[in-house]
């Protein structure tokens, strides 16, 4: 019986070592009849086993399978020996048979291994055929890979370019603290980063004694989660690589070139896949940026109302592009200001707090200064927000991401409008595209809406100038034609307040002649003002127009004022226009609002015209009410004259 020790001593040999070895290099049979006499033995034997162990007679013959050399088979017995020529031919016939025994099982165990490989091929093929879904294809590869291979774990990442990163994109088999502590990488970076950077594989036997593991991997986490086989390959789209796929097992692995090729085949059929998938995604990006242009071009359609158009706009941007806010400010005719004309998502108090700001200032005023949108991916982090923006309005409601982007008509910007996000977010080159395209829309809809109010206001205008010229025409009663006026105005401009002031016959005076609303409190202390005496007398005094746009920051107001009477009601607006006849000053007409107003061009020159008409109606009653009075004179004349031509 042989001792256990005589088989540990004998269980491998390295080619070439002893005389086992030395047949399987040689492919020669050596024969020994006699170990313990024979002195080749000595020479060639490694371990002296077969010595030490007492037997005599010891033979090798050399195992082929066709032409190569696979094995030996070793024949050994306690008593010298001496083969016949049939023994050793029945022996080395043996040997041969053995050796078509090990090519038939290497044959088989190839053809399974082959199967399995196309099996693993065939499985990864149809998961990632089944759907043009990004996610859903680099799950289905996690998830298939480890089911009929000896890995355990999967990772797939996909390349960042903006941001020169490898992002986690999907993965299995390991634990969510270590896919937190390993969900990105920078290129050229860690395994996975050098991968991706050369566009080669990585592959480690067993990570835990691999000192090039050890040099190359950045966090060694794998390392730390008790993994041992690990491959890295590239993945492609053409020839770019856009990103890695990682495999992970818990046992030691020696790779040969067929796993290498194996899985080499995998990541290119997941490299065909993201490339399909991307595609797809390319496609439906864009059929959804046409969707929702179509969809902002209809809604801007619907009406010719501006703010109507710009909440359309709002509520479609939320609702189509996945924001939580959207708010616009449009530029006001001075240019100093903007109005905030349209929101969505934004709280009632910060939309009171926001409805007028001035143009110059924060983000809003750098993307009117350049023309360029301005982009946060999370407003709570980045340093730019904090310089440019001092009120920090968007910060303070809990927004991250916020985007302003100009809304522009040809070499004109319009207003901004402004979009946030309360979980940070990036913007890419297509979504800023889409934006812009959507502004462009926007400012098509805000000037088709201008053009029509212009048009709109201006028949309006010349509604109520024909109104007030027809009226003048129509009556001598100016009572009447001033009140009618007031109307018109009130109309067409929607001033709080307007009032005409006329002189009286000496010329001294100003007294109230018509106002709206008739039932002010402030109208006792208005209702005299004599020539020259604050803004109404100096401007009857002198014919010339004074506009305030704003009576709180404007420091003439104080000094022209007589009662100050406006700003005490809490007025801002306020202007004063001389009514003139043909040579002289005869009165004023004052508008006042509460809220800062620039007129434009063409609503001072209708209120002139308007003053003017006012001014007709005016001398038309005097020259009346001189005609009549001239007329009962000479009524009462003639009647003196028959009376004294009676008494004769």
């Amino acid at each position: 019986e042989v001792e256990p020790k005589f088989w540990a001593q004998v269980r491998s040999f390295k080619r070439g070592q002893g005389v086992v070895g030395r047949v399987a290099t040689t492919g020669e049979p050596m024969i020994f009849e006699d170990a313990l006499t024979d002195p080749r033995y000595k020479t060639l034997s490694h371990s002296k086993a077969t010595q030490t162990a007492g037997f005599s007679f010891f033979a090798v013959f050399p195992i082929r399978a066709r032409t190569k050399i696979v094995g030996t088979i070793v024949f050994i017995g306690q008593k010298p020996r001496k083969l016949t020529p049939d023994e050793e031919h029945l022996l080395a016939s043996m040997a041969d048979q053995i050796g078509v025994a090990v090519e038939n099982v290497t044959l088989f165990e190839e053809t399974v291994a082959r199967a399995k490989e196309l099996s693993v091929l065939y499985d990864v093929t149809a998961a990632v055929n089944q759907s043009l879904d990004f996610d859903s294809v680099l799950n289905e590869v996690c998830d298939k890979v480890p089911e009929v291979t000896f890995f355990e774990a999967a990772r797939i990442y996909i390349v960042d370019p903006e941001r020169a990163q490898l992002r986690l994109r999907a993965h299995r088999g390991i634990s969510e603290e270590m896919a937190a502590q390993t969900a990105s990488d920078h290129i050229g970076e860690g395994i996975v980063g050098r991968v991706a950077e050369t566009g080669k594989p990585l592959i480690f036997g067993d990570i835990q004694t691999d000192p090039g593991y050890a040099e190359m991997a950045k966090g060694k986490v794998a390392q730390r989660a008790g993994f041992r086989a690990s491959i890295t390959l590239p993945l492609r789209a053409k020839d770019k690589v856009t990103g890695a796929i990682n495999f992970f097992g818990h046992s030691p692995h020696e790779f040969t070139t067929k796993d290498v090729a194996l899985f080499s085949a995998v990541a290119n059929q997941v490299g065909v896949a993201l490339e399909n998938a991307a595609l797809f995604e390319q496609v439906r990006i864009r059929s959804r940026e046409l969707a929702t242009l179509s969809t902002i071009t209809a809604a801007m359609n619907r009406s010719l109302e501006p703010k109507v158009v710009l909440k359309e706009s709002v509520d479609k941007v939320c609702e189509l592009l996945g924001f939580d806010a959207a708010w616009i400010y449009v530029i006001e005719a001075s240019g100093q200001e903007m109005q905030l004309m349209a929101q969505k998502g934004l709280s009632d108090e910060l939309v009171r707090s926001i409805e007028r700001r001035e143009i110059g200032r924060g983000s809003m005023g750098r993307v009117i200064a350049t023309g360029k949108p301005l982009m946060y991916e999370d407003i709570q982090t980045d340093p730019r927000y904090a310089q440019i923006t001092a009120g920090r309005r968007a910060q303070s409601m809990g927004f991250r991401a916020l985007c302003n982007f100009p809304i522009r008509a040809k070499d004109r910007i319009l207003g901004v409008l402004n979009v946030a996000s309360f979980s940070a977010r990036s913007f890419s080159a297509a979504e800023l595209e889409l934006m812009g395209a959507i502004t462009n829309e926007i400012a098509v809809g805000m000037d088709n809406a201008r053009l029509f109010e212009e048009t709109v206001k201006s028949a309006q205008q010349l509604s109520a100038l024909y109104t007030v010229t027809s009226t003048v025409n129509q009556s001598l009663d100016l009572d009447r034609v001033l009140q009618d006026v007031i109307e018109r105005i009130k109309e067409v401009f929607h001033f709080d307040t307007t009032r005409i002031f006329l002189f009286n016959p000496a010329g001294d005076e100003l007294h109230l002649k018509a106002t709206f609303p008739a039932d002010r409190e402030d109208i006792p202390r208005v209702r005299v003002f004599k020539r020259g005496q604050g803004i109404i007398g100096r401007v009857a005094e002198t014919g010339e127009a004074m506009i305030f746009d704003d009576i709180q920051s404007d420091p003439r107001y104080w000094e022209l004022s007589h009662t100050k009477n406006q700003q005490t009601t809490g007025f801002r607006f306020f202007s004063a226009f001389p009514i003139r006849t043909k040579l002289v000053s005869v009165g004023t007409l004052v508008c006042s609002g509460r809220m800062p107003r620039r007129l434009s061009g063409d609503e001072i020159q209708l209120i002139s015209s308007m003053t003017n008409q006012i001014g007709v109606a005016a001398e038309n009653a005097r020259l009346f009410y001189e005609t009549k009075q001239k007329s009962s004179k000479l009524q009462k004349a003639n009647q003196e004259l028959i009376e004294a031509n009676r008494a004769k």
